[in-house]
């Protein structure tokens, strides 16, 4: 069980269950390899957002709002 961000009421205790990923017996594996996965996938993420972040999209031009949403889409 996980303490719901420390943000409960004094009294109220709320907690959440994870459940593991289905032919794992461990939560824990299975977050291991999901954060493995992840992390392998941040150049390509950040380089993503970075793309989309800078391209401008001014609610006054068309072109640049279908450009910008074309960069989203990909």
């Amino acid at each position: 069980m996980v303490d719901a961000g420390g943000l409960n009421p004094p009294d109220q205790q709320w907690s959440y269950e994870f459940e593991s990923h289905p032919g794992h017996t461990d939560g824990v594996t299975w977050g291991t390899e999901l954060r493995s996965r992840l992390e392998a996938r941040v150049p390509a993420m950040v380089a993503d957002t970075g793309q989309f972040v800078n391209t401008e999209s001014p609610s006054m031009s068309l072109d640049d709002l279908d450009r910008s949403a074309v960069v989203l889409a990909g």
